[in-house]
């Protein structure tokens, strides 16, 4: 879990210890990740089959807002 969660940090560019926004955390989602990374960060992550997460990751990719 915690190699998981630092992948994630790395990708949103995070650093432990950080306050930020779920907006800020959303636009950062949108500008640095593809559905397609999920396979690599959350290879072992019960939820990845799923589809929830890649769904959601394509669903702020695929809004104009950011």
């Amino acid at each position: 879990m915690r190699n998981r969660d630092c992948a994630v940090m790395e990708k949103l560019n995070v650093i432990a210890g950080d306050k930020i926004t779920w907006a800020k955390v959303e636009k950062r989602i949108h500008s640095s990740t593809n559905p397609e990374d999920l396979e690599r960060i959350c290879q072992d992550c019960q939820w990845l089959p799923k589809g929830y997460c890649a769904a959601g990751v394509k669903q702020l990719r695929d809004q104009e807002h950011y």
